[in-house]
């Protein structure tokens, strides 16, 4: 983001990272936290566990309020942005896609092409996330783990108050 403040409606990332086993994940995560204080690489984080079909994916919130973490922990989700267009009425990621970009075209009519590129995998990402398939939330200087559990979720009230209305239900790990 360049030291920019991001935009409300797109606030939260979703990526992931073919090359990891499940078990590397794991490790990864429990080496960043003691030796670097935090997650490691996006690039070292996510991966696809080949033996299980299980997905895992990073979501993070790009500005870190607390309202917007109270939201996901609160609630059992992870959610993004993009509010004015309701992603569940989506079965297809790409007219999804479309749906967004028509709807924010505003705010994407100068992006560089790779900025757009990223935003338009973020929602395919999010889309793509299926029951059992990990996800991990960098919150602060540690991380919560969760799974998802269910349904894409449309939270009228987040709308206005936080702009995270496209939700997946989820289930935090205690660790």
């Amino acid at each position: 983001m360049n030291g920019s403040k991001p935009n409300t409606q797109h606030d939260f990332e979703v990526d992931d990272a073919p090359d990891l086993s499940a078990g590397d994940w794991t490790e990864a995560f429990a080496k960043a936290t003691v030796h670097h204080g935090g997650p490691p690489p996006l690039e070292q984080i996510v991966a696809n566990d080949s033996e299980t079909d299980t997905k895992y994916y990073l979501v993070r919130a790009t500005q870190g309020r607390e309202k917007d973490f109270s939201v996901f922990f609160k609630s059992g989700v992870v959610a993004v942005g993009w509010s004015h267009v309701r992603f569940r009425d989506y079965h297809n990621a790409d007219e999804l896609v479309e749906a967004v970009l028509e709807t924010y075209k505003g705010m994407y009519a100068k992006a560089a092409p790779q900025y757009l590129g990223r935003k338009k995998n973020e929602i395919r990402r999010f889309k793509r996330m299926g029951k059992g398939d990990g996800v991990v939330v960098p919150y602060g200087a540690s991380i919560r783990l969760a799974r998802v559990s269910g349904e894409e979720l449309y939270d009228e009230r987040q709308v206005t108050s936080t702009g995270l209305a496209n939700q997946r239900k989820v289930v935090y790990e205690t660790v």
